[in-house]
């Protein structure tokens, strides 16, 4: 996974494969659903989301055998995740709303508050503006409350953004500048391209 951190994706995903192989050989279903997780996260840095789907799908199924609870409701955030960014808002939708339920049931704060913002955003054209603003609100309370960083500043994003097409332009750029510094503390050149597009609106 080094080389995974090093930002060599392509090297990162070689490497996991062959540990692929290795636990299957072994037999051992709870490294192989780890390293299906983490083969789906680099899958998905690397723009390839069919991919990133079939690995989570199939990690997910070793987990609910495991009776995993916390691992469940993490595959099913990443899957959930995943399916969004595929256009299939529905799927997604169901897949975040049984990650929350079960984040929610084990007190993972981190882990609602990242479910919340995800289901947000892929219920929005079907819940509207109201309930999808009152979702990214909890979400970020929820992250500032654990100081989760990455969820604090994809919230204040979609908060600001959701400002702006309301027309409250002070209350978008205090939200989009506060995002944008979280971001580049980061260093998360996505979401810093992400958030100067909306201050740019």
């Amino acid at each position: 996974v080094l080389a995974w951190h090093q930002a060599d994706s392509v090297r990162a995903r070689a490497l996991l494969a062959e540990a692929l192989e290795i636990a299957r050989a072994h037999g051992d279903q709870a490294m192989t659903a780890s390293i299906l997780n983490n083969l789906g996260i680099v899958s998905g840095d690397l723009g390839d989301y069919a991919g990133a789907r079939a690995l989570y799908e199939e990690g997910l199924a070793i987990v609910r055998r495991l009776g995993d609870r916390a691992r469940i409701a993490g595959l099913l955030h990443s899957l959930g995740s995943v399916v969004g960014v595929l256009g299939e808002d529905a799927e997604a939708g169901d897949l975040l709303a049984e990650s929350l339920a079960i984040y929610r049931e084990i007190g993972n704060t981190e882990g609602i508050a990242a479910a919340l913002h995800n289901l947000a955003s892929v219920r929005r054209k079907s819940d509207g503006a109201d309930a999808t603003r009152a979702r990214y609100l909890e979400s970020l309370a929820l992250a500032r409350s654990v100081d989760a960083h990455p969820t604090i500043a994809a919230s204040l994003d979609a908060l600001g953004a959701l400002a702006c097409e309301a027309g409250d332009f002070a209350a978008a750029r205090g939200l989009l500048t506060e995002a944008l510094a979280r971001e580049s503390e980061m260093d998360d050149p996505r979401g810093v391209a992400q958030t100067l597009e909306h201050l740019a609106d």
